[in-house]
């Protein structure tokens, strides 16, 4: 709970430096870029319907939704998001769904394909509240309104993709793309990395399997064009406080992926400095010449 504070009070901090600095480009006659949120749900249970009607009006006030597959330029001085759902849990049928399509707002259902009409046994662990929810059934994912909810998939077993063999992790493109066509009778050409476990050699299978956009976890923000393959989320959550909330779909988190490239590199910089400590060190069973201990002999 700590940790959520600072981090919220960071963002804050975060979000009034983006304001000062847009402020600062219109006093120079320049707007400042236009700038993309990717969120992602989990689950919005009976009990945190409420919540979620919160969340989506405050989103409709403060940015503008777009498609999940949208490829273009944004809007000089507009803020966007793209809204989607990971594991297609039937309560999004109930809690979520009605909402979004009522204020004609467009998201993206991310399906972990063998467990259609099943329980997550992923999510067993008593800590996930949502560990006793169903994935949707294909007939109710074949009903939904295809110009505002747009289907993806997450893999046909849902694992850690990382820890398959490069036929395995091809069987997951392609097998669970199949199903999700012969069940939607459209192209699926999205696809939502499970625990945003990925590699640079899967971006390259995930193309020839013909995936056009793929989703993962991380705080990046697109500015002025989004047109990448790959897109970080930011994981939101019903019970998040809409204070919480708005800086997420704001983009006031990104600090946290700055953060994450300092710290990438300066464990680059600490690896090269060990490697270096070792190859100037002398070699094991090396003796070191007699003259270099002149100095110190008595």
């Amino acid at each position: 709970m700590k940790y959520r504070r600072i981090k919220i009070l960071i963002s804050i901090l975060f979000r009034l430096f983006l304001l000062l600095k847009n402020a600062l480009l219109f006093l120079s006659g320049r707007k400042p870029s236009g700038r993309c949120q990717v969120i992602y749900y989990h689950s919005v249970r009976d009990d945190e319907k409420e919540k979620f009607i919160r969340q989506i009006k405050l989103l409709k006030k403060t940015v503008q939704p777009i498609r999940a597959d949208y490829m273009g330029k944004l809007q000089a001085g507009k803020n966007y998001v793209i809204i989607t759902f990971d594991d297609g849990f039937n309560c999004l049928l109930r809690n979520a769904l009605p909402e979004l399509i009522r204020h004609g707002i467009p998201c993206a259902l991310f399906f972990p394909v063998k467990f259609l009409g099943r329980k997550p046994n992923w999510r067993t662990n008593t800590s996930f509240q949502d560990g006793n929810e169903e994935v949707m059934r294909a007939r109710e994912i074949k009903r939904l309104p295809g110009h505002l909810v747009q289907i993806g998939s997450h893999s046909y077993l849902h694992r850690m993709m990382t820890k398959m063999d490069s036929l395995e992790v091809k069987e997951e493109f392609l097998k669970s793309k199949e199903v999700l066509e012969a069940v939607t009778g459209k192209p699926v050409e999205m696809f939502s990395f499970p625990y945003g476990d990925l590699n640079c050699s899967m971006l390259k299978a995930a193309r020839e399997a013909g995936y056009k956009r793929l989703f993962s976890i991380g705080y990046e923000v697109s500015s002025s064009e989004l047109k990448g393959l790959l897109l970080g989320r930011v994981r939101t959550d019903p019970s998040d406080s809409l204070l919480e909330f708005k800086l997420k779909i704001l983009g006031a988190y990104a600090w946290l992926n700055y953060l994450r490239i300092l710290k990438e590199k300066l464990i680059r910089i600490k690896s090269r400095r060990r490697r270096r400590r070792v190859e100037q060190s002398p070699e094991e069973g090396t003796s070191v010449p007699e003259d270099s201990l002149s100095g110190i002999k008595e």
